[in-house]
């Protein structure tokens, strides 16, 4: 196996092998790969039989590995064998000098840390406690409007707009990737979104799901503050939910370490799934430095 370079890869290979692997995730498809991260590279055997993405930056002269935002983690696709598995962490530590990456494994050794994500399995039996049932009822009886015939630049508009407000950590060019992502997957067919309503027609939430290898993932969503108290995300996430029972899916919350959005989740039946954070060297101190300045100027900005 060998580290491949962005312009060398043959996708429709790597799309062949990622689309006929019940492991693999959505992260794993070239067009999500290209839309979310600065470059990428495959460690790849010569026939595309399994392989693995690893994303990748360049700062000051640096490449340094790392798992984008809206990535959750990477699949090792195909059968790779435990040998492979290490020496593939072997490798990745030679080709970058630094890395943090997210992998789709609990058994990776050496891992820094593992990190969590939450599932629910299409077969199980509703599963909301009593604080999510109580969360429905409420939008029940509110003014609020559910849709899923909304218009796809306005709930993009909205999921923007309050995520930058809430997340000091996305810049521009992260909000880049993320408009460049949900068109690729409206394109590719892989997308559905739902809204919510005030009475007045005004949005006032909404969500994107991806809908890849019998799983619906949630990819973002969001209400206006003020909506959040009439069940709006419950509602939104259960319309996901229903959508995947009834085909037969899978239900992915996208995960979350964050401990109330964690809850928020488990509120709704998600299962918690362990991945491994694999980090390794240093970022050069310059680099840090830059980094740190960077962030206090936008929070200055603000």
């Amino acid at each position: 196996m060998q580290f491949v370079q962005r312009p060398d890869i043959d996708c429709t290979k790597w799309d062949e092998l990622v689309i006929n692997s019940p492991q693999a995730s959505i992260y794993s498809q070239s067009f999500f790969l290209d839309a979310t991260c600065q470059n990428w590279c495959l460690y790849v055997s010569s026939d595309y039989s399994k392989g693995i993405a690893v994303p990748f930056t360049e700062k000051l002269r640096k490449k340094i590995a790392y798992t984008p935002n809206f990535i959750r983690y990477l699949d090792f696709i195909g059968s790779l064998s435990e040998i492979e598995m290490d020496k593939f962490i072997i490798e990745v530590q030679k080709q970058f000098k630094v890395g943090q990456l997210a992998i789709n494994s609990n058994t990776i050794k050496f891992a820094h840390s593992v990190s969590k994500y939450q599932i629910l399995y299409s077969k199980i039996e509703n599963k909301y406690n009593n604080l999510a049932k109580r969360m429905l009822k409420r939008f029940d009886k509110s003014e609020l409007v559910f849709s899923n015939t909304s218009d796809l630049t306005s709930v993009l508009n909205l999921v923007e707009n309050e995520l930058s407000a809430r997340i000091k950590t996305l810049n521009k060019s992260d909000f880049d990737h993320f408009s460049q992502l949900i068109h690729q997957l409206f394109l590719n067919n892989q997308l559905f979104f739902f809204g919510i309503y005030h009475s007045t027609n005004t949005l006032v939430a909404g969500a994107f799901f991806s809908q890849f290898n019998g799983r619906i993932t949630y990819i973002k969503g969001v209400s206006l503050k003020e909506y959040m108290q009439d069940g709006s995300m419950y509602k939104l996430l259960h319309e996901g939910i229903e959508f995947a029972k009834s085909n037969n899916f899978v239900f992915d919350f996208g995960g979350s370490n964050i401990d109330n959005i964690s809850q928020f989740f488990s509120n709704l039946g998600g299962e918690n799934k362990i991945y491994s954070i694999l980090k390794w060297g240093r970022e050069p101190m310059y680099y840090s430095l830059i980094k740190f300045m960077y962030h206090k100027l936008v929070k200055i900005r603000k």
